[in-house]
């Protein structure tokens, strides 16, 4: 028996845990203490340290150590959790497909739950809801979006069209959230091997419009907000990292002098000189 704490929302209790006993009567008995609702099948515990899920064999195991006043986490199977999700998504424009979007903020920081969503089409799911999004749902979704770029998986679900008529386009949107996030993802892409910088630098013209070509970068970087200042020079400085050809270093090089962007760095560092 070991004493650990189980956690289940908002509610937490001490627990002895018996190692013994079948993983699924163990969590049957927390769902009961815990007062959780819904099929109590679909339930599995965590360990809060590690994001590791319990399964059977770790009990049967003598080298797998769950330490005396250890916190586990009791919640929907991440592969339970995940198709719920993704049905969550498919309700366009709704409240369900708000309050998913929201909650895909947290959820996708669970390696095994964000696995999981991605690779049963999660990805998809999530631009399509982007499509049509606009304010609060799309500043929320966009964080969804670059933290479910960050698993390196199913980028293949990602339009072009996406990306130059939906995201590109807000760079320098005036809801300071959505715009550090596509700053980031823009950065993201321009690392990536899939995309790179011949890829992202297209596509930043193309969103420009009847604009110029990286105004809306150059507009963050100018930003009196300091994150999106500083994902507005992640983005230039990722676009340099990948450029491998002299020439297109030059255009970008000119582009970027045309919109004075010396200027604008040189006052952005003159307060760290100051100091």
């Amino acid at each position: 028996m070991v004493k650990v704490k189980v956690r289940h929302q908002d509610n937490i209790i001490e627990y002895e845990f018996n190692r013994e006993q079948p993983l699924h009567c163990t969590v049957e008995s927390l769902c009961i203490l815990l007062n959780v609702t819904g099929n109590r099948t679909e339930f599995s515990l965590q360990l809060s340290d590690t994001q590791h899920y319990l399964t059977k064999g770790d009990l049967v195991n003598p080298s797998f150590d769950l330490p005396a006043g250890s916190t586990l986490f009791l919640k929907l199977d991440p592969q339970v959790s995940a198709k719920a999700s993704i049905d969550g998504l498919l309700l366009v424009d709704t409240q369900q497909s708000r309050r998913t979007i929201f909650e895909l903020r947290n959820l996708l920081q669970d390696t095994t739950f964000a696995t999981h969503f991605l690779n049963s089409g999660g990805m998809k799911a999530l631009i399509n809801v982007l499509e049509t999004s606009t304010g609060n749902t799309m500043a929320y979704g966009l964080f969804a979006l670059n933290l479910a770029m960050e698993y390196k998986l199913c980028w293949d679900a990602i339009p072009s069209s996406f990306l130059q008529e939906k995201l590109f386009p807000q760079l320098n949107s005036s809801n300071i959230n959505i715009a550090k996030n596509a700053l980031s993802i823009a950065a993201q892409i321009a690392r990536s091997p899939m995309f790179g910088f011949a890829v992202t630098d297209r596509i930043i013209r193309a969103a420009a419009g009847s604009s110029l070509p990286y105004s809306n970068v150059i507009q963050s970087l100018s930003s009196t907000d300091v994150k999106v200042q500083s994902t507005a020079l992640a983005l230039i400085n990722s676009l340099y990292a990948t450029c491998d050809d002299i020439e297109a270093e030059k255009v970008l090089q000119d582009t970027l002098e045309s919109l004075e962007i010396s200027k604008i760095l040189k006052k952005l560092v003159k307060p760290l000189q100051d100091e």
